[in-house]
């Protein structure tokens, strides 16, 4: 068992509203996390969830209403945003146009009054790690986007904050940048030892990258864990909706046996889950599977727990995925691995059955 890491960023009934009387809006309603040192932790959630205000507090750019921020045990509360251990990365990297790379970088390291030759060490070693160092003399309109937000990057470590927040920094990248980028920035985060604070709306760049996972909604917390602990064992239909694709099968849990609940679904298929401490026998609940968990099989095969036709079959380079539409009941979406080898499903119309391993299957509460 590893020893647990000692805590860097402290959040305690957090608080915070926008607006006053009918106008107002709960942003955070009662945050509660704990950060570990040295992790690449992410919140993760759709706009106006709450969580780049959270950010904004952690930085000191706005007050909480109530509640407390402790950075490696200090509360900070009281602290103005230059006198916080904290660098923030924004999603529009923030250069100053008119300075070189290399004076950009500089600049945070000169305000603190740094002599100049551990500036001009210090600003070699962070374009070195982010593989800018023949690029020193340019301007930031002289870089591409990919570039600029390594500037960014390399600005906000030069003066090896304790903590490093970013506030969605990939977002303007295209799709093929961001995914390199997200390899680098975790290179980055392990290589420098820094506690990292990502906040984004994109489950694939959370599950990618992080340590530990918060997904957020309505200024709550829904659920902290790791990327495979929120995507495998969510808590419930909202983390399950938002973290990749799923289906969702309402059914009443019939008689629970050893761990494993058999359930009912409305159009008469009878399935198994592992049950859920929370849900007890006679209590309707959602039966919540991966597409990439289920398989076709031939109709009426062994094994087969539904039954239904092909709707439509879209191909997305490595998958395809399937739509079937179940007898007397929804349609279900079904990915199915493009191997090269196997043979392709029958086309729409087609009878066919689905099968999946029950451990596979997670039973969720019907409300939330």
């Amino acid at each position: 068992m590893q020893p647990r890491r000692r805590c860097a960023i402290g959040i305690e009934g957090v608080r915070k509203r926008f607006g006053d009387g009918d106008q107002a809006v709960e942003a955070l309603a009662g945050v509660t996390l704990e950060i570990a040192d040295n992790a690449f932790f992410t919140l993760l959630g759709p706009s106006g969830c709450g969580k780049t205000t959270l950010l904004r507090l952690i930085a000191g750019f706005e007050q909480a209403d109530a509640g407390r921020i402790l950075l490696f045990g200090e509360d900070i509360g009281g602290l103005p945003p230059n006198r916080r251990p904290v660098n923030t990365v924004f999603q529009h990297y923030a250069l100053f146009p008119h300075m070189t790379v290399a004076e950009n970088v500089a600049f945070g390291l000169e305000r603190l009054g740094r002599p100049r030759a551990e500036i001009e060490a210090t600003v070699r070693r962070m374009l070195e790690l982010v593989k800018l160092g023949p690029l020193a003399g340019r301007r930031p309109a002289q870089l591409s986007g990919g570039q600029q937000q390594r500037v960014a990057l390399a600005r906000a470590l030069a003066p090896h904050p304790r903590v490093l927040l970013l506030d969605e920094p990939l977002s303007a990248l295209d799709l093929k940048l961001r995914r390199e980028m997200r390899v680098e920035l975790k290179q980055l985060q392990e290589e420098n030892g820094i506690t990292f604070l990502f906040v984004t709306h994109d489950q694939e760049e959370a599950l990618t990258m992080s340590d530990r996972i918060a997904v957020m909604s309505e200024g709550r917390v829904q659920q902290v864990g790791s990327p495979q602990e929120i995507y495998d064992r969510p808590r419930n239909r909202f983390v399950a909706e938002f973290i990749g694709q799923g289906n969702f099968l309402p059914v009443t849990i019939e008689r629970i046996e050893g761990g494993t609940a058999l359930c009912r679904t409305g159009f008469g298929a009878r399935l198994v889950a592992p049950a859920s401490r929370e849900l007890a026998a006679g209590t309707r609940a959602i039966l919540a599977i991966r597409p990439e968990r289920l398989r076709l099989t031939a109709p009426g095969e062994a094994g087969a727990a539904l039954c239904g036709r092909i709707e439509r079959l879209v191909y997305v380079g490595s998958d395809t995925d399937c739509r079937v539409r179940l007898e007397g009941g929804p349609v279900v979406e079904v990915r199915l691995r493009n191997a090269g080898d196997g043979v392709p499903p029958a086309g729409p119309g087609a009878p066919v059955g689905i099968a999946f391993d029950p451990a596979a299957a997670r039973l969720l509460p019907e409300e939330g």
